[in-house]
């Protein structure tokens, strides 16, 4: 159910209807918690036909709240405007059209056209390889560079560590900055169980 709010002016150029719109509610409130206290704080001006609250986010810290009785819209806007709620002071107006279950009681309810909004193709993923091999190190035969770059990794092109994997059980720090030193500003490297980190300066 979408509603639709009035513009502000003075309520006697206003649509007053059974059905009051509230917003600057906090967000940071469980959506049933804050449905649960606006029931409690509104039902002393009369009946409540219904709470309606949503959880997209441009609809967030707002809630439409439907009464059975005219008066009873008009003297909870009047009495609760600015009503400090779970820290937050409350904005009310009329709503521009009355939710659902107030058109329901009245007999005049017209279902809503359900527009789906066309689905994206999801654009196909390209494998991720690497192709900025450093070609002194990628041609060097019997070479003991990782032959394996997860795509993950690829990603990370930016980042100032180097993950290497798949060494040789001999590798050593040393050897590791000798060898990169070629390419990139190592400032040290360390080997953790059969994994190295190259921090680039």
């Amino acid at each position: 159910m979408e509603l639709e709010t009035s513009n502000g002016e003075e309520e006697g150029k206003q649509v007053v209807t059974r059905t009051i719109y509230l917003n600057r509610l906090n967000e940071k409130i469980n959506l049933n918690e804050m449905r649960k206290a606006l029931f409690a704080v509104f039902s002393q001006f009369g009946e409540i036909l219904d709470v309606v609250m949503r959880k997209r986010l441009k609809l967030r810290g707002q809630a439409f709240i439907a009464f059975r009785h005219q008066e009873s819209a008009t003297n909870s806007l009047r009495t609760m405007y600015g009503f400090p709620l779970f820290g937050m002071r409350m904005c009310i107006q009329y709503a521009k059209t009355d939710a659902d279950a107030v058109t329901k009681m009245k007999g005049t309810f017209v279902p809503r056209p359900v527009t789906e909004k066309p689905r994206e193709n999801p654009v196909p993923k390209k494998k991720v390889t690497a192709t900025h091999k450093t070609p002194h190190l990628a041609s060097a035969p019997g070479n003991p560079i990782a032959s394996h770059v997860d795509a993950s990794t690829s990603l990370m092109s930016s980042h100032h560590i180097l993950f290497v994997t798949n060494l040789p059980d001999s590798s050593s720090s040393t050897m590791l900055s000798m060898l990169f030193s070629q390419c990139v500003e190592c400032c040290f490297v360390e080997v953790q169980q059969q994994m190295s980190l190259l921090h680039k300066s």
